[in-house]
């Protein structure tokens, strides 16, 4: 398991806990899918590039590290 280290150096096990619950909750939801795996697998959401790309080839929007929603919606003209 890859733990989420704080500047502080102390592990935030809440983060950890509130990944794997958004894991199940979206495989229970939608099945298995490159998001909740990349969750499992790194222990953090993605960089806003690579939930770009997630987010992209899942046909919707998903959450990135720096809290934003990946891909940006394009704004109607």
């Amino acid at each position: 398991m890859i733990a989420l280290v704080q500047s502080s150096g102390i592990t935030n096990f809440e983060e950890i806990r509130e990944l794997r619950v958004s894991a199940e909750a979206i495989e229970a939801t939608y099945g298995p899918n490159p998001y909740s795996d990349y969750l499992r697998r790194h222990g953090r959401r993605p960089d806003p590039e690579t939930a770009a790309g997630i987010g992209r080839y899942l046909g919707g929007r998903v959450r990135a590290d720096d809290g934003s929603m990946q891909p940006v919606r394009k704004a109607k003209v």
